[in-house]
């Protein structure tokens, strides 16, 4: 049987992420090649740059990209698995979802940039890596049982193949110059994850921290006095 490749339409959100990530990665080439401008100092992410008064770097870091690949990988993320969800979630949730997720890995770098790097560090962060994770776990949490082709090749379920996606990304980040940038992406994942079982346990109306408790039927039988049979309730 012949299996179609499911391309969902791009989302106007996801639209805006991949048309501003692929307008600074082309702006920051042209400007460093033949202006000597560097735009990676300038927007990516770093508690020195903060400090100074570069707050707007906590907004920005997420839509430079270390390469061509990881554009094009990052962008594909965004799309493909990116659209499903905002047409599942709505746009409001998951623009909020996205912005939570990118303030969360701000915030831990930061800290973690403060505590272990001091106050004169210049590593900046940068990169989708942070938001891709985020996406993969909301997809896996709402549709596990999908099944996806991983390399057009192996159908796999959703669950497993965005488990596979984030160790592969995850790999790539821990063999690249910017490795210091994995710890964050960890705690990309672990928020991701506990803030949307969270809510989904608040919907339900169970508690976080306990097992739902499996709901059975409340059944009675109402016996009358004249002889009609039994009503179940």
């Amino acid at each position: 049987m012949n299996q179609q490749l499911h391309v969902p339409p791009l989302t106007n959100t996801n639209k805006i992420l991949i048309c501003l990530t692929a307008v600074l990665f082309l702006s920051s080439a042209v400007l460093e090649t033949y202006l000597n401008i560097n735009l990676i100092e300038l927007l990516g992410l770093s508690l020195k740059g903060v400090i100074s008064g570069k707050i707007f770097q906590i907004f920005t870091f997420p839509f430079l990209q270390h390469g061509l690949l990881s554009v094009v990988f990052n962008g594909l993320i965004v799309w493909f698995i990116g659209s499903d969800l905002e047409l599942h979630w709505g746009q409001s949730f998951y623009r909020k979802f996205i912005c939570l997720n990118v303030l969360t890995v701000a915030i831990v770098y930061l800290l973690l940039s403060y505590f272990f790097w001091g106050t004169s560090s210049e590593v900046p962060l940068l990169g989708f890596e942070g938001i891709c994770y985020a996406i993969l776990i909301g997809y896996a949490l709402v549709f596990p049982e999908r099944h996806l082709t991983f390399m057009f090749l192996f159908p796999m379920k959703a669950l497993y193949f965005c488990l596979l996606l984030i160790a592969m990304e995850f790999y790539g980040t821990l063999m690249s110059p910017y490795s210091a940038s994995s710890w964050v992406h960890l705690f990309a994942i672990g928020f991701s994850f506990l803030y949307l079982k969270f809510l989904s346990a608040q919907a339900n109306g169970t508690n976080f921290f306990k097992k739902a408790k499996s709901k059975r039927p409340n059944l009675k039988i109402i016996k009358r006095d004249d002889d009609e049979p039994k009503y179940w309730h």
